[in-house]
């Protein structure tokens, strides 16, 4: 009865740790998927010379995600524009409740970043953390600050947020027009007088 009782204890110790929250950057890290991808023109990105489209989604099945249930928010910005770093705040709607599979994408021109908010639990605070992802285009760079950190708000003011921000890889330069070399413009031709037979 004694070891029934410790087991069961184990067990419930070892359910409260699954269903932990996302509270620092790098518990996010196990349970979010980030993707990159180029978009075919510059899109909203008026006047840049190419944009990308960039993805985050929430994989509670990922490995090393301890997390169960719901995320308590995002910060989400609207798609169809064109984003950049910048203040969440007028930008953003807040999204709670978050669940599995739970996807948000931002457009932004070529070379340069953008950024999504996770908020779970207490909240990231000052939590700092950084990686790269070789797996995404040209080895794009990946990392992920508290908002006080990354200096910016939130959609509600509450600065307890992960941020995650993605630099976008720089638009491939474009090549030079082909102008063929001028060709030099051959003389016409003149045929050469031939000689008066004399008269029969």
């Amino acid at each position: 009865m004694h070891r029934a009782g410790w087991l069961l204890l184990v067990c419930t110790a070892c359910a409260v740790a699954r269903g932990a929250p996302m509270a620092t950057c790098s518990a996010q890290r196990g349970c979010i998927d980030v993707s990159v991808a180029a978009n075919a023109d510059a899109g909203p990105c008026t006047g840049a010379g190419c944009s990308y489209t960039a993805c985050l989604t929430v994989n509670l099945g990922g490995a090393g995600c301890r997390k169960d249930g719901q995320v308590s928010y995002s910060c989400v910005k609207d798609e169809t524009v064109c984003n950049a770093i910048d203040w969440f705040r007028g930008d953003g709607t807040e999204v709670g409740n978050i669940g599995d599979g739970h996807t948000q994408c931002q457009t932004g021109a070529g070379g340069t970043s953008v950024q999504f908010l996770l908020k779970d639990g207490r909240g990231c605070r000052r939590s700092t953390a950084q990686y790269t992802d070789a797996s995404l285009p040209g080895g794009t760079a990946v990392t992920c600050a508290g908002q006080r950190v990354a200096g910016t708000s939130g959609c509600t003011g509450n600065a307890k947020g992960c941020v995650w921000t993605v630099d976008l890889p720089d638009c491939a330069p474009t090549p030079a027009p082909y102008t063929p070399a001028p060709q030099p413009t051959p003389a016409p031709y003149t045929p050469a007088p031939q000689p008066t037979p004399a008269p029969y």
